[in-house]
């Protein structure tokens, strides 16, 4: 899979019988001369490779398809509560490249639609696994807004025909 830091990938080549003098070379897109295969310089698809060994006046080629294949593609919103007694979020997504069918898990339990409703605040690890088993994650967390406070003060008896004030504290309640 074709990620940012995808490390090189030595090719594994046994040769057989009398090999005296032969010497033998790479070639393809992506493989060094020391049979180092590197994905980010191939890039994405199916290469071939190719080892050309010459022993005596023989020459023999062997060939290999090595796929080099895109990751899935998270396109995310995510939805908070907005009011404190809404105890859940939902977050939804869209999957773009990788290779269909994806397998997908919020929190390593199986998801199978969106929007994903009833996330638990906290923070959770959402994962796309293709069928050639690149994956992308997403991390986010889910807010639940803090329970408002007030406090009402302002005289226990109202007399009739006489003004009052009552003074209503609202800290911490958003607009």
């Amino acid at each position: 899979c074709l990620t940012q830091n995808v490390s090189k990938i030595p090719i594994t080549l046994t040769i057989t019988g009398e090999t005296a003098d032969g010497k033998g070379t790479w070639s393809g897109q992506g493989v060094d001369q020391n049979g180092i295969f590197d994905p980010a310089v191939a890039g994405l698809g199916t290469h071939v490779i190719t080892y050309t060994f010459t022993d005596s006046n023989c020459t023999f080629e062997k060939t290999t398809s090595i796929s080099v294949n895109s990751v899935p593609v998270i396109n995310w919103e995510k939805a908070e509560p907005k009011c404190y007694n809404d105890l859940t979020g939902t977050f939804s997504y869209t999957i773009e490249g990788g290779t269909a069918p994806y397998t997908l898990t919020n929190d390593g339990n199986p998801v199978t639609g969106t929007p994903v409703t009833g996330v638990t605040a906290g923070s959770h690890t959402f994962v796309v696994r293709d069928v050639n088993g690149c994956t992308s994650s997403q991390v986010y967390s889910i807010a639940i807004p803090s329970q408002p406070s007030f406090n009402i003060t302002g005289p226990a008896i109202v007399n009739i025909n006489k003004e009052s004030t009552h003074t209503l504290d609202i800290t911490g309640m958003a607009a």
